[in-house]
């Protein structure tokens, strides 16, 4: 009880050089802390300090020579000794781990040996039991080291040991300058380019987008740009990040055009008697101008809540293409195009706020593992009035390697006054990141029912301004799943099976589970995705949907369609 053994290297390291020094034995008095270094070996640790039973000796693990051995030393005076001599020497699972142990009062010793792959524990009845007639170490001697044993110092290694060397002198003046966050390109984005052939006519799109920030990436700017067939679908998006603090805000300004539309097939008579058949498009833009700032505050790595606030204007134009075939030759025997009466344009001014969470994972072509949720209320008000909720959740778990379960549960939906007002886009659920084997170009006239209004009922079933939306994958790498090497192997491809779900409906029509008359709509199916030179996922699914009479099997191809 007057004094406690234990280590330390206050009495080697130089904080100023930023050096660290050897671990040594010291003993501080309880009664007034003061502390006292004790003899040690010139070299090595000093670690595991016990008492004699007696108070008269410390025993402690050494290395002077780079091997650690059990030591021991006079309290009175005198250097320190090393009482073994053990070619693997006495130690623990870390190089600071216990490894020795003496009784308090019958003064028997434990130790640990590493040898043969093992950890064995020997005794003796006492310390000096297990090397009588101990001798004080020959100095200048370190077995850790390759023949020949007495090496010189070398200069490469005086070098490495000096923290200090080619640090400038501490009173050297250097010039200073604010600093200028002068933005450069990070990254473009895969340029995109497509041609399609649909019920909606034939059409070539493509995109571009760049990414620019400075070199402490405090400020960021990105832009995008895409084209889809003509002028009028000409549109571009510019934003702005400022990260130089905590509070991170910024804002985007956008002009977007979405085309979207409807077909029609039905029998006709000429003014001459002939019989033609008569199809027709129409084929409606929505056009959304306007600005956003938003605000952000990261809680942690892996969830922040955000604050948007905006103005827009959605302007609207409608088109309609018909052709007339003949009903005996199929020949083009008519064909005509006019603008047709669109609503006034909308102004709105909305706010909102976000809570947003990821902790995902990312593979090759999809994530993996962890969970990605956004929760977003948003609240609209100018020429029309309404709220706008967003719920996604995706959770993403491997019970065995390397099979990913991937889920992800999605409400969109607006709510209020103004929500069901015929000049806001309707909501699809049959886009195959939402629902896959339902795409708008997949549906042919024969598939329709006609309801009382003569509408497609399995077509409009899919459209509300409501959308719920469930799907479950099973993801894996065939590589990796048939014993490869490494996960993805030469070519980063993913095999998935997956099954999709989802409704849709609106303020006058509820979904079939709460005993309403919008059935909910299922689909079946395998999936390969392939990553394209780490630019963009291809994805390709063999799909069959549950729910459309007369369709069986059929494959749909994009780019990172999946969730």
């Amino acid at each position: 009880g007057q004094a406690i053994a234990f280590v330390t290297d206050r009495f080697t390291t130089n904080l100023d050089r930023l050096e660290l020094g050897d671990l040594r034995l010291a003993l501080i008095d309880p009664a007034n802390q003061r502390i006292r270094e004790m003899p040690a070996f010139d070299t090595g640790r000093h670690i595991s300090p016990q008492w004699s039973p007696d108070g008269r000796r410390l025993y402690f693990i050494g290395s002077p020579n780079g091997i650690a051995n059990v030591c021991r030393l006079e309290i009175a005076g005198g250097r320190p000794e090393v009482m073994t001599n053990l070619q693997t020497g006495v130690s623990g699972i870390t190089a600071s781990s216990p490894a020795f142990s003496v009784a308090s009062s019958a003064g028997r010793v434990a130790f640990t040996v590493f040898t043969d792959n093992e950890y064995w524990i020997y005794t003796a009845d006492s310390p000096e039991a297990i090397a009588p007639g101990a001798t004080r170490l020959a100095t200048g001697l370190n077995a850790a080291v390759l023949p020949p044993s007495r090496r010189a110092d070398r200069t490469v290694e005086a070098l490495l040991a000096d923290s200090m060397l080619g640090l400038p002198p501490a009173q050297a003046n250097f010039p200073v300058t604010e600093y200028d966050p002068a933005l450069s390109l990070d990254y473009l984005g895969q340029p995109a380019i497509g041609i399609g052939v649909d019920n909606f006519g034939t059409y070539v799109g493509g995109g571009l987008s760049a990414f620019f920030s400075d070199m402490l990436g405090d400020h960021q700017v990105g832009a995008t740009a895409h084209a889809a067939g003509s002028f009028d679908d000409l549109g571009g998006q510019l934003q702005y990040l400022n990260r130089s603090s905590r509070w991170l805000w910024g804002g985007a300004v956008e002009y977007m055009p979405y085309r979207f539309g409807s077909f029609a097939q039905s029998l006709a008579t000429t003014t001459d008697g002939r019989q033609i058949v008569v199809e027709e498009t129409l084929i409606e833009r929505q056009t959304s101008a306007g600005g956003t700032g938003i605000v952000a505050y990261p809680f942690s790595r892996a969830s922040r809540v955000e604050f948007a606030a905006g103005a827009r204007h959605i302007g609207f134009s409608r088109e309609l293409e018909s052709q007339a075939f003949s009903l005996v030759t199929g020949e083009l025997v008519a064909e005509a195009q006019e603008d047709l009466p669109a609503p006034d344009g909308l102004v709105f001014a909305d706010a909102g706020a976000a809570l947003v969470y990821d902790t995902s994972v990312f593979g090759a072509t999809s994530p993996i593992l962890g969970r990605r949720y956004r929760f977003d209320f948003t609240q609209t008000a100018g020429s029309l009035s309404y709220s706008g909720i967003t719920a996604d959740f995706r959770q993403y778990f491997m019970p065995v390697r390397p099979f990913t379960v991937a889920l992800r549960a999605l409400h969109f939906g607006r709510y209020g006054q103004d929500a069901e007002d015929v000049r806001l886009r309707s909501s699809y659920l049959g886009y195959p990141e939402l629902v896959r084997g339902y795409e708008v170009g997949s549906f042919s006239v024969n598939e329709c029912q006609p309801g009382p209004a003569g509408a497609c009922q399995v077509f409009d079933q899919l459209i509300g301004s409501r959308l719920l939306v469930g799907n479950l994958e099973l993801r894996f790498p065939p590589w990796g799943a048939l014993g490869g090497d490494n996960f993805y192997g030469p070519i980063p491809i993913e095999l998935a099976l997956f099954a999709d779900a989802g409704v849709a409906w609106d303020a006058v029509s509820s979904p079939a589970f709460a005993d309403g008359d919008r059935e909910l709509v299922k689909s079946v199916g395998a999936v390969a995705r392939i990553n394209v030179f780490g630019y963009a996922v291809a994805e390709i699914n063999y799909v069959r949907p549950l729910d459309r009479p007369g369709k069986g099997w059929f494959w749909q191809f994009g780019l990172r369609q999946g969730f």
